[in-house]
């Protein structure tokens, strides 16, 4: 969510309707002056990074106009399926890799042929391997990929801590003594955004590789269990982070956007769980994170620290019942790898999926520059694996007992039996 990419506008209602009337369905007519007006529909980038990319799009291709709607992301996931089961939705829209891929697959198109005509036969080798995998089922690309970004760490106010005699921990009861201390000081400890259920996830996924290195992607892929000792034990690992009162009180209350994102740019949390995506805010956000310094630094969990996750941010897919196909691949792949990769991450400063790197081109502070290596860092040196849990009931089952777990409703052993009944289910 940016698990996911997740820097979410807020959508006023007359906004929206404003959006609404724009957004058109796939297969509007052709517009009377000869050109082509395609229909783009995503929860990112945000309005103002999304505006660059449609003029360069539209400069580049004059005959093409692009009209895009960016919802919350919550509203995104509910408006793209009624809009595509009805057959009134967009020509390209974004879709985050794993279950919400396969869940989506039926409804898009294939983009091997279109992909060859365009950018000819080896278009493949433009992306990083992993990248495109993660937005391929069977070999097959069902989108291109966009900004890759890593999880499952924590940022860091150093400030906060240097303020209150701490150090950054290494160890989880490190973690716990420094949030006793802070809590005494009227500070936040851990800002997380546990109403989200992909925030949840990432956290746990993390944890979980700490604790049981492998664990999870086994059960993910069938050859394995949710219920084995070693994930019973990260379910409860997860648990005991709000009543530890590690994360800050009503938590599972919060959501990361903007609840505890502001906790964090306001100053207010010495540490904050979100992803390489909230780099974002050096640019977005600037002044109000110019007060304090930021960092980044594994999880501590028992016995260790946790391994960070990674993968694409998104993956821009085209309407199969779209009759502009070859108009929506072009922004698709302008955004993925052209010019419009360049202003994603101009404006997110996320990781290039190209197989050429992209770096940011706009000017940064000394901070961000540090963050970035250090993000570089743990994804060269710390990376357990993939991130999107594959299937899409199993990754509402894991969300759902996570979110029991971060309210202290059930315990780590009954959300590990409630999540393999699901695998059960969908196996």
């Amino acid at each position: 969510m940016k698990t996911p990419t997740k820097r979410i506008m807020t959508i006023t209602a007359a906004a929206s309707v404003a959006l609404l009337t724009l957004a058109g369905c796939a297969g509007s007519p052709e517009d009377a002056d000869g050109t082509v007006t395609i229909t783009y529909e995503s929860w990112t980038p945000s309005q103002e990074v999304m505006d660059s990319i449609v003029a360069a799009f539209e400069k580049e291709n004059p005959d093409i106009n692009v009209e895009a709607k960016l919802l919350p992301y919550a509203d995104y996931v509910t408006a793209i399926k009624t809009e595509l089961a009805s057959g009134t939705g967009p020509d390209v829209f974004d879709l985050q890799a794993g279950g919400m891929l396969g869940e989506f697959q039926s409804l898009l198109e294939p983009l091997d042929s279109l992909a060859a005509a365009e950018l000819g036969d080896d278009w493949k080798g433009t992306y990083k391997t992993d990248a495109l995998d993660q937005a391929s089922i069977d070999d097959v690309a069902y989108g291109l990929p966009h900004g890759f970004q890593s999880a499952g760490f924590l940022w860091v106010n150093e400030t906060l801590l240097e303020q209150n005699g701490l150090e950054i921990p290494t160890t989880y009861e490190e973690l716990v003594e420094a949030s006793e201390t802070l809590r005494a000081a009227g500070v936040v400890p851990l800002a997380i955004g546990a109403k989200d259920d992909w925030m949840d996830i990432d956290v746990f996924s993390a944890m979980s590789n700490g604790i049981a290195p492998g664990e999870q992607y086994a059960a993910m892929d069938g050859s394995g269990k949710w219920t084995t000792d070693g994930l019973v034990d990260s379910f409860d690992a997860f648990a005991a982070l709000f009543t530890d009162g590690v994360a800050q009180d009503g938590a599972a209350g919060a959501t990361t956007y903007t609840d505890t994102y502001d906790l964090y740019a306001d100053g207010k949390a010495a540490f904050f769980a979100n992803g390489s995506w909230n780099q974002d805010m050096f640019v977005s956000a600037a002044d109000r994170i110019g007060g304090f310094t930021s960092s980044v630094t594994p999880m501590p969990v028992p016995d260790g620290t946790a391994p960070v996750i990674a993968g694409i941010g998104g993956l821009l897919a085209v309407n199969k019942d779209s009759d502009k196909k070859e108009a929506a691949f072009k922004l698709a792949s302008f955004m993925s790898s052209g010019e419009g990769q360049q202003i994603l991450i101009d404006g997110n400063l996320d990781f290039a999926v190209t197989a050429e790197d992209v770096t940011p081109a706009v000017e940064v502070s000394e901070n961000a520059q540090a963050v970035r290596t250090q993000l570089t860092s743990l994804l060269n040196d710390e990376l357990a694996g993939y991130r999107e849990v594959p299937n899409a009931a199993v990754k509402s089952a894991l969300g759902q007992a996570l979110l029991k777990l971060a309210a202290g409703t059930i315990t780590g052993e009954e959300a590990a039996a409630e999540v393999q009944a699901a695998a059960d289910d969908a196996s």
